[in-house]
């Protein structure tokens, strides 16, 4: 059985940073710059630090957020996994994947990803983008 772990994260990562704004674009160049630290398995998931150069475009004002709408069904796991990616400074920092109150499973055969809408997976649904711009820190946001 082949361990499909890279394709699911390269997946959420698609997921994650799809979107016309120019926000996601900049982030997407910088992991078109960045290379990628070895993951680290933590028993329930993943990290995966990025190393983005300085000659990468950063994002103005330097702020810090996370992006979370992104699901993934995976066999074995009876309750899936979330994708967190993180932006510190105005850098892409790291990529965490995690199960709810589950084992990560050691090798992965099959999956799909898909946005959260209203706090649920939802197979239909596209990015919500009104939504991801009150993501608290984002750039420009105001509380």
């Amino acid at each position: 059985m082949h361990d499909m772990i890279q394709q699911l994260e390269d997946r959420a990562l698609e997921l994650l940073l799809a979107g016309n704004d120019p926000i996601l674009d900049t982030l997407r160049s910088q992991l078109q710059y960045s290379t990628r630290k070895p993951r680290e398995l933590t028993g329930a998931g993943f990290y995966r630090h990025f190393v983005v150069p300085s000659e990468a475009p950063r994002l103005l004002g330097n702020p810090s957020f996370e992006l979370t709408d992104v699901f993934a069904e995976i066999e074995g796991l009876q309750f899936g996994a979330g994708f967190v990616l993180f932006i510190r400074e105005g850098w892409l920092a790291w990529l965490e994947g995690c199960t709810y109150s589950e084992t990560w499973p050691e090798r992965i055969s099959a999956f799909s990803v898909t946005y959260v809408k209203d706090g649920y997976p939802d197979e239909a649904s596209e990015r919500d983008l009104n939504a991801l711009h009150r993501t608290r820190g984002w750039p420009g946001m105001t509380l």
